[in-house]
């Protein structure tokens, strides 16, 4: 692969890096919010105060799922394209850049749409308590 400048490499490794880790730590985090709600439900058998994990569970649901465009579609574009333009390096060095963009937009778009997830799932299940205090 002679021929592709450093820059294109840099946006390359940029490309594949950034939805791989952010995978990694959405799942770290997903992960652990497993363990605490199997901590939590020993501690509601032991009838000790509960805070439900549903409204960060469905969060993390969505991001992981939503994460997926990246690791497929951003990283398998990039490789795609540093394969196809070799031999056309200043078209390489602006569609990975362009990639390494949009990959920036869809983390944050990860961001909202997982946030909204999770207030969803809360509204939801304040919802639910306030219907069964009530007895309605």
């Amino acid at each position: 692969m002679s021929g592709i400048p450093v820059i294109a490499w840099v946006m390359f490794a940029a490309d594949v890096v950034v939805p791989v880790t952010a995978t990694a730590i959405i799942s770290r985090r997903s992960r652990a919010l497993a363990e605490a709600a199997r901590s939590s439900r020993m501690t509601r058998a032991a009838g000790g105060p509960a805070d439900s994990p549903a409204p960060s569970r469905a969060g993390y649901a969505t991001a992981l799922w939503l994460i997926r465009f990246d690791l497929v579609g951003i990283s398998g574009v990039a490789l795609v394209c540093l394969i196809v333009l070799r031999s056309r390096p200043s078209d390489l060095v602006l569609v990975e850049s362009v990639l390494f963009g949009c990959c920036l937009v869809s983390l944050g778009l990860n961001a909202v749409f997982s946030r909204s997830a999770a207030k969803r799932a809360a509204e939801e299940e304040a919802r639910e308590n306030r219907s069964t205090r009530h007895g309605t």
